[in-house]
């Protein structure tokens, strides 16, 4: 078997793994929170795609894991990565990192 087989099998394993632990909308969600400091549900909305109603889902399950914070700022709703968000993103990052390479 090549080396590209191996890489593809390896991906997809990793991508089998990745689905029970984490759907891609929420990864999607804390990447963009991360490279953002804090946005607004419609800005969040506008960086993702995703519907409203599943990104209300997915926001308020991040808050309830303590992945993400919700703060009022100039009177709006932002919503921020806690250091626990950050700290689970990183290790999701280098998981998807090791079965890739």
């Amino acid at each position: 078997m090549d080396d590209l087989s191996l890489s593809l099998e390896k991906l997809e394993e990793a991508g089998k793994k990745l689905k029970k632990l984490f759907c891609w909308s929420k990864l999607l969600i804390l990447l963009s929170l991360a490279s953002n400091g804090g946005l607004t549900f419609s800005e969040i909305k506008y960086l993702t795609g995703i519907s409203d109603g599943t990104l209300g889902k997915f926001l308020n399950e991040l808050q309830t894991f303590n992945l993400i914070t919700k703060v009022s700022l100039n009177g709006k709703s932002v919503y921020k990565l806690t250091q626990k968000g950050r700290r689970t993103l990183l290790k999701l990052l280098d998981l998807i990192y090791d079965f890739v390479d």
